[in-house]
């Protein structure tokens, strides 16, 4: 049944329903940006830290892990330091480029070895050290594999590194430099120690000589890399009229937890500098 109250006949605009009053929707877009999902609350929070290597400007306590697009973040101080320095000597490997020696991984076989048979061996390994602990057990790290003409590549990827690992920012002699926590810099140490396990490298990078068995890295992504891919998701779904409310709504919030990074980046590096200049 249409209860739509019409216009009375003879009235030649506004169309042929009346004005009325409705009630509120139940879902609102609107957000404060200084308190969205996931992203750090006042600049009071921060705290100064006095470490052997000078000073740090952090949150003391993990952000919050609400977030609308993925899992909640890792905790990279979640580990056994015992079963960490078994697995640091149990991979130590031999030789040094810096003295001419090729460096020998501690698993490393003179057999031939494909990207795709070493990408597998590490992602075993990764997951044997986060079953003791030796790896915090909560982050999550991907190994991915790939061939070029002129060599082979493996790759980890760790995706759920808290953003206050990765934006510390430290007096460095006199000057604010931004970069990742000594915690976030020691778990890199580690996760790089297994990646080299099946590795030889005999290059010598002042001829630009490049002698290895495989290449890659290991590499962070925070909260801001982890947004923009699952805005890229909610891109390529938005053809679909069903998902373009969700799309909208994720550039939405996407543009408001970065501003918020922002902020809190801004707020961390001032407070830095502030401290300097008081206590030299």
């Amino acid at each position: 049944m249409n209860t739509h109250t019409r216009v009375h006949a003879g009235i030649p605009t506004g169309g042929q329903f009346a004005a009325s009053a409705r009630s509120e929707a139940e879902v609102s877009l609107d957000c404060d940006p200084s308190a969205g999902p996931g992203v750090s609350g006042p600049a009071s929070m921060l705290v100064v830290e006095h470490t052997d290597r000078g000073q740090i400007v952090r949150y003391p306590e993990p952000l919050p892990d609400e977030d609308i697009f993925t899992a909640p973040t890792g905790d990279i101080r979640d580990f056994d330091p015992a079963e960490q320095q078994r697995l640091m000597g149990m991979l130590a490997g031999s030789g040094s480029r810096t003295q001419g020696d090729p460096f020998i991984g501690s698993k490393y076989s003179p057999q031939s070895r494909s990207a795709a048979e070493i990408a597998k061996a590490v992602r075993a390994d990764f997951k044997a050290a986060q079953s003791l602990r030796a790896i915090p057990p909560s982050i999550k790290i991907r190994v991915t594999s790939s061939t070029f003409a002129g060599g082979q590549s493996v790759d980890v990827h760790v995706e759920n590194i808290p953003e206050r690992d990765l934006t510390a920012f430290h007096d460095d002699r006199g000057y604010v430099r931004e970069g990742p926590t000594q915690e976030a810099n020691d778990l890199r140490s580690v996760l790089d120690r297994v990646h080299q396990a099946y590795q030889r490298d005999g290059s010598d990078t002042m001829s630009d000589h490049w002698d290895v068995t495989y290449y890659g890295s290991v590499t962070f992504h925070g909260e801001r890399r982890r947004d923009h891919d699952a805005l890229e998701k909610a891109s390529k779904a938005a053809t679909n009229p069903h998902t373009h409310g969700a799309y909208v709504r994720a550039i939405q919030v996407y543009r408001q937890r970065d501003d918020a990074r922002d902020q809190r980046r801004r707020a961390a590096q001032e407070l830095l500098e502030d401290h300097m200049k008081t206590y030299g």
